[in-house]
């Protein structure tokens, strides 16, 4: 969303003025206007308005055909033969998008690289069809790997919260993406005495797990 302030008579002037300081087109965008303030004796010198300008909104039900297609046409290129079951969480706003069929272990790969790599794969080309709009969460399954991952995770942070207690200095896990560091945050955030932190940058980010309130680090 790109957001302009203008001065104009009126909210159809305020838009025209928007277009041109985009260099768009009215027809290019969504417009929503909300007045600011006036200007002048009796606001005969214009209005300010807050003009906001999005792409609008995207057909989730199409996202999920074109992202099941393009994911389908990935693994068919990898000789992995697969259907993809979509769902999509609207509580929690999450979409996603589960690999049926295929060898498992080679889609999912080690420590889940391979599904990592279609995951920024799939991110790019989301962003691509909703014209840069897609804002919900998504995420790429197979046999049940992410629930596997998942407790995974929660036991290992749990060893490593009790190694911080009994030894009062802070350990780090090994570097994991967004969506692992998540569930490592959340398993420990009521734990007594621990806090935890993302530490590193790119690949190399990771969770930091220290006793409460420890700063030397």
């Amino acid at each position: 969303m790109k957001i302009v302030t203008v001065t104009a008579k009126n909210e159809k002037a305020a838009i025209t003025l928007a277009a041109k300081e985009l260099d768009a087109n009215e027809s290019d965008y969504n417009w929503n206007v909300n007045e600011k303030s006036s200007h002048g004796f009796l606001g005969l010198g214009g209005k300010e308005y807050i003009v906001r300008a999005s792409k609008g909104e995207y057909d989730l039900e199409q996202v999920k055909q074109e992202a099941s297609a393009f994911l389908e046409a990935i693994l068919r290129k990898c000789n992995e033969i697969c259907d993809i079951e979509t769902s999509y969480d609207s509580e929690n706003d999450v979409l996603l998008f589960d690999i049926i069929g295929g060898s498992s272990g080679r889609i999912i790969g080690y420590h889940g690289e391979n599904i990592d790599a279609l995951r920024v794969i799939l991110k790019a080309m989301l962003e691509r069809i909703t014209d840069g709009n897609f804002d919900s969460r998504f995420n790429i399954d197979c046999e049940g790997y992410l629930e596997k991952r998942r407790e995974m995770l929660i036991d290992q942070a749990n060893r490593i919260a009790s190694r911080v207690k009994k030894y009062n200095r802070p350990l780090a896990l090994e570097p994991m993406n967004a969506h692992d560091r998540r569930i490592i945050h959340f398993a420990l955030t009521e734990v007594d005495g621990i806090e935890t932190c993302s530490i590193g940058k790119g690949s190399r980010r990771k969770v930091l797990v220290k006793p409460e309130g420890y700063e030397n680090y």
